[in-house]
């Protein structure tokens, strides 16, 4: 076939560590949670963390070797959650549309990640990637919507 596709790995999810906060005080013993999709809905990889006595989470980065076509488009979705009370409250939404570890950071990975409950939801535009977030970073961009 002139189009096979090679298999390669790809980054669906890089590695993300972060503090949970509500009013800057540490939210401890809360399941966090990342749902990890790509070209598609289909298949999804979740992961689980609870938060320690600091409020601290953490999660590794997610390879997969897959083969897509050379004239497929590479598309992963990033949603991460808190679970309080029944309530599930989103930290962080990102699609990705470059395979390589941290591009959905803007190509560095993130420092000294905090997401505070009763932060402002911004979008920011990374590169080759977008984001929703709550958390706030080290260098983050300031030019939000």
């Amino acid at each position: 076939m002139f189009f096979k596709a090679k298999k390669e790995d790809y980054y669906l999810a890089s590695a993300f560590t972060a503090t949970l906060t509500e009013n800057n005080g540490p939210l401890s013993g809360v399941n966090v949670s990342r749902t990890v999709s790509w070209n598609g809905d289909d298949p999804k990889d979740v992961q689980h963390a609870t938060t320690d006595a600091n409020g601290l989470f953490s999660f590794p980065a997610i390879v997969r070797e897959l083969a897509i076509s050379p004239l497929a488009q590479f598309a992963a979705n990033v949603h991460i959650e808190a679970h309080i009370g029944g309530e599930k409250h989103t930290l962080w939404y990102n699609s990705k549309l470059e395979a390589e570890e941290n591009k959905e950071f803007g190509g560095e990975p993130l420092e000294r990640v905090v997401c505070d409950l009763k932060s402002e939801e911004v979008a920011l535009d990374l590169g080759f990637s977008r984001v929703l977030t709550i958390c706030r970073w080290v260098n983050m961009p300031t030019d939000w919507d």
